[in-house]
């Protein structure tokens, strides 16, 4: 009996001991799946942060190929990203912040949009400019947590926030979530173990009525913190299918075997593609591929993942009904526990909209509007990729005067025309052929002997010498000249000499020849392009003022203000170094913008009157005139200055030109017309002008 009775004892003992250590285990076995799980929802919005960032980093890449503005390109990005939203009721957001401070996105609180951060405050007196920008400063997504208005109602609540800094754009990009987003899963493991401690103390009461109480009373216990257990692990389940549910509605997700048989596709896969289930599942991943996708991508696609590597890049895939679309994929391998690939997860997001507005955007940026040749851009990027190219510059004579007498809408049909007939010379010659500007088209073709070249542009120039246009009920024949560079780099800059040296000796045909530049002459082209662009790059453009003296007697001092360009030796340059050389080569606007900044600054402290002059490439420059206006009206010197008109340019006084001068006599500014008779000035365009001087040859 009292070994029964011991036993008895020692079994309660027993009893008792484990249950009242079992509680404590579960409580923390409770808290640590509480903590578990309130750490993968951190990693899910760090990864978010992490992806997206990745994925801006990528999308700003590919835009920026296209040659876009930044503005443009930022203004993609940021309503890309203001339209993404994540987590449960798609509550979740991100927000930009630039390196400086300003925010760019907060969808969350727009109001804030276009303030800096480091004047905002947090509840508890937290800057939160320091606070994030400081915390970006990490290499990857770094976690911050501060009190903040929650956008509903403004209540303030702890809020768990990671950011990361992307230094291509120098944006911080962040996003987070409250405290109260886990609140009830919270209080319901709080409930369970308060429960289970209760249950648990009140049955520690029974262990006195025996073995077989104790025994039944264990087994109940058991079965409640099974039950517990479960119910923990429904609630943990729960908590993944809202994590799958992000996916599924921000990405498009496959899933495929080792040979790339689909095994699983999200809802959004099906949307995208237009692909069923049925028709999806069971069949090979090239169900999707492309013709235009080259075999190469899918080459290093598969030797990435075969070896274990995670996969990104763009692709175009084929929809279920045969059209396009652009994803952004990231492939990852899925391994077993000895390291071997057992299956491949892609996800991805339909980026067409992007691609096709990028698409767009460069074919209008290689594309004249009007004749629809190929611009200069075109021509550029074709003369990188030109190994001999030969360059044809053609234009009209007297086509200002052409536009002055019937309007631009007959000059427009002129150059169409002559675009046409061009084209039917680049289908003999196997050429290219673009419109530069105004009515200064090229010809692209691969190097053939010289001899062979002028005789084909002289065939060409005497066959358009017949090239008539209808205008006016009246027939006008058109006179063009040729401008003839061939081999080397800088075909571009030789044609452009052949025709100015057309221009100047009033010839249909001038050819570039090569024993006219020794390579002296060359060497210093070259030297004086590099002062060009240093006196541009370190403010070396230097304003000189020339007096202009009376003859009749003294008379307030006037200046003329001329350029100079000083190189690192301290060597200044005259504009007859440089200027045709920089109108060659596109420096020659930077260059006269920069001289009236520092023209006007240094006039700007005196009394006297001074004058600049500005040349075609200055007026049809609308950035260099509104430079100009903007200096006058900055400095106060409109009554003082006088705008000196070259009269050597073929001046085109339209509509665009006329209203330009008029805003600047609307500051007090005169006009002056330069070497009046040594260029193509009339007297009726002195009448159309109106100069306050004219100043003869």
């Amino acid at each position: 009996m009292k070994d029964v009775v011991l036993a008895l004892a020692v079994v309660c003992f027993f009893v008792t001991l484990l249950w009242s250590i079992l509680p404590t285990i579960q409580s923390q076995q409770l808290r640590a799946l509480e903590e578990s799980f309130l750490r993968r929802q951190e990693g899910l919005f760090s990864r978010t942060v992490d992806n997206a960032l990745e994925r801006l980093d990528l999308e700003e890449q590919a835009l920026e190929k296209t040659g876009l503005s930044a503005e443009v390109r930022q203004r993609i990005l940021l309503d890309d990203l203001g339209r993404q939203r994540f987590g449960e009721a798609d509550r979740g957001y991100y927000f930009v912040l630039e390196d400086s401070g300003r925010i760019l996105l907060n969808p969350g609180f727009p109001d804030l949009v276009g303030s800096n951060v480091f004047q905002v405050i947090s509840p508890d007196h937290v800057n939160l400019g320091t606070l994030l920008l400081g915390a970006a400063k990490a290499g990857s997504s770094t976690r911050v947590d501060y009190r903040w208005y929650l956008p509903s109602h403004y209540a303030v609540e702890t809020k768990t926030t990671f950011v990361r800094r992307l230094p291509r754009l120098g944006w911080v990009l962040g996003s987070g979530f409250y405290s109260s987003s886990f609140d009830s899963m919270e209080a319901a493991f709080v409930q369970v173990s308060e429960k289970t401690l209760n249950e648990t103390r009140g049955q520690s009461l029974l262990t006195g009525l025996g073995w077989a109480l104790a025994t039944l009373s264990l087994i109940v216990w058991v079965f409640l913190r099974v039950r517990t257990l479960e119910l923990s692990l429904s609630r943990q389940i729960a908590a993944l299918k809202q994590y799958k549910l992000l996916l599924d509605k921000s990405t498009i997700v496959s899933r495929t075997d080792r040979d790339g048989i689909i095994l699983y596709v999200n809802d959004t896969f099906t949307e995208v593609t237009g692909y069923t289930r049925d028709q999806a599942v069971g069949v090979s991943q090239n169900i999707e591929r492309h013709p235009d996708t080259p075999l190469a991508t899918f080459r290093e696609l598969w030797s990435t993942i075969r070896r274990g590597d995670v996969w990104q890049g763009t692709l175009k895939n084929r929809k279920a009904d045969g059209t396009s679309y652009y994803k952004w994929a990231t492939i990852v391998p899925i391994l077993d526990e000895a390291g071997a690939v057992v299956e491949y997860l892609s996800s991805g997001h339909d980026i067409t909209e992007v691609v096709e507005n990028r698409l767009r955007l460069q074919g209008q940026f290689m594309t004249d509007p009007l004749t629809g040749l190929g611009s200069r851009s075109k021509l550029l990027l074709d003369l990188e990729a030109a190994s001999q190219p030969s360059l044809v510059l053609v234009d009209i004579v007297q086509f200002v005067e052409l536009n002055r007498l019937f309007g631009t809408r007959t000059g427009d049909e002129v150059l169409r025309q002559l675009a046409a007939a061009l084209l039917d010379v680049a289908d003999r010659w196997r050429a290219q052929v673009y419109r530069l500007h105004a009515d200064t088209f090229a010809l692209l073709r691969e190097t053939v002997g010289q001899m062979e070249l002028v005789a084909d542009v002289e065939a060409s120039a005497e066959r358009l010498r017949t090239f008539t246009v209808p205008v006016a009920d009246q027939t006008v024949s058109l006179s063009l000249r040729f401008g003839v560079g061939t081999g080397g780099s800088d075909v571009m800059l030789k044609a452009d000499e052949a025709l100015a040296r057309a221009r100047a000796r009033r010839v249909s045909i001038e050819v570039h020849n090569a024993d006219d530049d020794s390579n002296s002459d060359y060497a210093a082209r070259l030297e004086v392009l590099e002062t060009l662009r240093w006196a541009l790059e370190h403010h070396r453009v230097i304003p000189v003022f020339q007096p202009i003296v009376s003859l009749s007697g003294p008379q307030a001092p006037k200046y003329e203000c001329l350029m100079r360009v000083e190189g690192p030796s301290g060597d200044r340059l005259s504009p007859g170094a440089f200027i045709g050389l920089a109108k060659a080569v596109g420096l020659y606007l930077p260059l006269s913008r920069e001289l009236f900044r520092v023209g006007i600054e240094a006039a700007a402290d005196h009394t006297f009157d001074f004058s600049v002059n500005l040349t075609m490439e200055d007026i049809r420059s609308p950035e260099t005139m509104d430079v100009l206006l903007a200096l006058v009206r900055r400095h106060g010197v409109g009554s003082r200055l006088v705008v000196e008109l070259v009269e050597t340019e073929e001046l085109e006084l339209a509509d665009s030109t006329e209203r330009v001068f008029e805003a600047l006599r609307s500051e007090g500014v005169r006009f002056a017309v330069d070497d009046f008779g040594a260029g193509y000035s009339s007297f009726d365009y002195l009448l159309r002008l109106s100069p306050a001087f004219v100043k003869i040859d």
